[in-house]
């Protein structure tokens, strides 16, 4: 897993200029694509939880053919 900070610091009231990209990067390879994995939005100083997903890691590798 890893852990990435992003700054949502826009005042604009228009929703396109306060809108992110972010990019995870997966630690490892060993990921269980029937396993229930977590995405937590947290503001970094105060440690509140803002909201929680649940997502699926599905590797695919260039060799793969589907």
């Amino acid at each position: 897993s890893s852990r990435e900070t992003i700054n949502f610091d826009s005042v604009s009231k228009v929703m396109d200029e306060r809108t992110r990209e972010a990019r995870l990067k997966l630690i490892g390879s060993q990921f269980d694509r029937n396993a229930q994995y977590t995405l937590v939005l947290e503001n970094a100083e105060m440690r509140t939880r803002y909201s929680q997903y649940a997502v699926t890691i599905d590797l695919a590798f260039q060799d793969d053919f589907f």
